[in-house]
């Protein structure tokens, strides 16, 4: 599976949660966003226009300035996009 980041050239910089960088570690995307120590954080992906977003894994809470999620998935679609959400529940 090969990783590609889309950035949008908007001023988004003091906002949280920004990703930072994808990596494709043993078959498992790693998601490095900007986060807030104590808040929680959800990765969501989105592959199928029939479904939307959908949540995957389970929410974190962040420990530091930069935070890492990892999608585990068995059903890594080829196109699929990400974004992380910090939790209503915050």
């Amino acid at each position: 599976m090969r990783l590609r980041a889309i950035f949008f050239d908007e001023i988004v910089s003091e906002i949280t949660p920004q990703i930072i960088s994808l990596t494709n570690l043993a078959n498992e995307p790693n998601i490095n966003f900007s986060s807030r120590v104590g808040k929680i954080y959800q990765l969501e992906a989105f592959s199928d226009p029939t479904i939307g977003w959908i949540p995957i894994g389970e929410p974190i809470v962040a420990t530091e300035e930069v935070s890492v999620l990892v999608d585990r998935s068995t059903n890594n679609d080829r196109n699929r996009f990400y974004r992380v959400r910090e939790h209503p529940h915050n």
